[in-house]
């Protein structure tokens, strides 16, 4: 404020008026909100990768189990969620099956034992077995991954192989 003769003048005074920081704290927020609504679906997205890659790794370890197990071995049976055959190496009955989520593995009809882990978000949901009748067999192993994550929803990675027991009998 300057005074001069008497009169009253204001000076001009940079600044903003509560109307243009209301607006641009609107404008601001608007934006925050959004930055962290991705952010949000950014960490979402990483725990279903993970999980993912957790229930392949699992699966991926028994598929490799059963298929080292099949090329040393002889009298290939099954089919549908049941594979059978004898161990070579030591002459045991081997048997796999899907139970409650898991693939199960019985030697000789004893206890049968689960070679994949099972969690409330990961499961299996299809072991498929598919013996074709060629020389020598060939089975081919279908595995449904099942991974189930509350924000995200429930996702199926299937896994296939084909193996043939390495024992092949010629007669002359």
């Amino acid at each position: 404020m300057v005074m001069n003769n008497a009169r009253v003048t204001y000076a001009k005074e940079d600044g903003m008026t509560l109307v243009e920081v209301l607006i641009a704290l609107s404008v601001f927020s608007i934006f925050i909100v959004m930055a962290i609504a991705g952010f949000t679906q950014l960490l979402r997205n990483q725990r279903l990768t993970l999980l993912m890659m957790e229930a392949n790794d699992n699966v991926s370890s028994a598929i490799e189990q059963m298929s080292r197990e099949i090329r040393t071995s002889d009298n290939v049976s099954g089919g549908g969620s049941q594979l059978s055959f004898t161990d070579l190496q030591t002459s045991d009955t081997i048997t796999y099956t899907l139970s409650n989520g898991q693939i199960m593995k019985q030697i000789n009809n004893g206890a049968a034992y689960a070679i994949t882990t099972k969690s409330a978000q990961v499961s299996i949901s299809l072991f498929g077995v598919t013996i074709q009748p060629t020389t020598p067999k060939r089975v081919t192993l279908n595995i449904g991954v099942q991974v189930q994550d509350n924000s995200a929803g429930s996702f199926t990675t299937y896994l296939q192989t084909t193996v043939s027991p390495r024992v092949y009998y010629h007669n002359n």
